[in-house]
């Protein structure tokens, strides 16, 4: 229990007039005195009694959107619920927001509680950046109804909302990759179905005269021819993200934003091309691999930005990605492409060696990409030169490239305030 400064003040003057009065032997101010002291220790009294109907009360939480853009406003929704059969005469609720959102005012409410009844209580936040957004904990204060003396609660209501990037609209192709993939699914059949251009694992509803049997011998997998006219490029996607990415620049057009968005714009467009996709997302120690994401590209950039917490990221180095392919048994050959979104400020800090071991794992099929951003500003525009051309050499040769494509990243705040 703890006393406010207004019960302070009470108590205080009370005394002092009770003093006064009978030093001067006033009978009025001897009566004001005993009313104040009076109503200290009603306040008292039914302070104590309520803090004990504290674990009647149920805090259930909502929100009216599961799934939101980021700077979407999303409703949160609070049920606080008085399942005892005493009153709470007052009652503070205080709740707490998880780190890139806000609010326009602090979201307190204070409210009186019949028995068995409930209150509602309603605010909006703005999610601020892409990835999950949990919220938890919230504080509750029982008070006496003139707010003399206090206890504070701690309590866990859980929800959550997943905020999707924005999607980076693509100004100028991405030329490199149109041309590498344009070559896996420019070709026609030759010949028919007998002319082969790969094989791939068999799948609940292929074909059963596309098996090839001798291979079904020599291995024990099965697995199916590909025609050439109906190979497709065969696409491995990683979105890399850094927990101090997240804190270069200012919200809502961090280094972090930038990544995922430019991730998601070139999702959707090798989504376009046709080509089959896996993408591997690192948000914590591994990646987590999704399977053939261009089925249903909404589905993935959600599943993606569901795994990322906003101010957190990949706590292990790059040559994580080249490791997670024998790790999880994918052979790398497999791919034709190996496009590893990143920025040239995590390939600085890190050093040559992870990059080093994607291009031998991947080799010849490895290519970057950075989204479009002032590192010039933040290294030096000499440095920044000069890192770029390092990083082009080392990626020239065992390597498919680099590229830094004209993708709008960036929100203009003022817009949407």
């Amino acid at each position: 229990m703890k006393i406010t400064f207004s019960g302070y003040t009470h108590i205080v003057v009370a005394l002092m007039l009770l003093l006064y009065s009978l030093y001067s032997r006033s009978l009025v101010g001897l009566s004001i005195a005993l009313a104040l002291i009076l109503v200290f220790y009603y306040e008292y009294h039914v302070f104590f009694q309520t803090k004990n109907y504290i674990r009647n009360i149920i805090v259930e939480r909502s929100v009216d959107k599961k799934i939101c853009g980021e700077l979407d406003k999303v409703k949160m929704i609070l049920r606080i619920k008085n399942q005892g059969d005493k009153p709470i005469p007052r009652l503070i609720v205080l709740d707490t927001l998880p780190k890139f959102t806000s609010t326009r005012k602090k979201p307190v409410f204070t409210i009186a509680l019949p028995p068995r009844c409930e209150a509602v209580a309603e605010y909006f936040f703005r999610v601020e950046a892409p990835g999950t957004h949990g919220f938890g904990e919230l504080y509750m204060s029982i008070t006496d109804p003139l707010g003399y003396f206090f206890e504070q609660y701690s309590y866990t209501a859980n929800a959550y909302t997943v905020a999707l990037p924005r999607t980076a609209r693509t100004r100028v192709s991405v030329k490199s990759l149109q041309k590498i993939i344009g070559a896996y699914i420019a070709g026609k059949s030759l010949s028919g179905l007998y002319d082969l251009a790969g094989y791939r694992e068999y799948q609940p509803g292929d074909d059963p005269r596309k098996i090839l049997w001798k291979e079904y011998a020599k291995t024990g997998k099965l697995v199916v021819r590909l025609d050439y006219g109906e190979s497709r490029a065969k696409t491995l996607l990683l979105v890399d993200i850094r927990n101090y990415l997240w804190y270069i620049g200012r919200s809502p057009n961090t280094l972090a934003h930038a990544q995922l968005r430019l991730a998601r714009g070139i999702l959707e467009y090798l989504a376009k091309t046709g080509s089959h996709i896996d993408m591997a997302v690192c948000c914590d120690v591994s990646p987590k691999l999704r399977i053939g994401v261009e089925k249903d590209v909404l589905e993935a950039i959600y599943d993606m930005s569901s795994l990322i917490k906003p101010g957190e990221g990949c706590q292990s180095p790059l040559s994580v990605y080249a490791e997670q392919a024998q790790y999880l048994g994918i052979d790398p050959m497999r791919y034709d492409l190996v496009v590893l979104v990143t920025n040239p400020l995590t390939l600085l800090l890190e050093g040559p060696d992870p990059l080093d071991k994607l291009l031998r794992v991947y080799a010849g099929k490895l290519f970057l990409i950075f989204p479009d951003y002032d590192y010039g500003s933040l290294i030096g525009r000499d440095e920044y030169k000069a890192l770029l051309s390092r990083i082009a050499a080392r990626i020239a040769g065992p390597g498919l490239g680099l590229e830094i494509p004209e993708i709008g990243v960036r929100i203009n705040v003022e817009r949407h305030r």
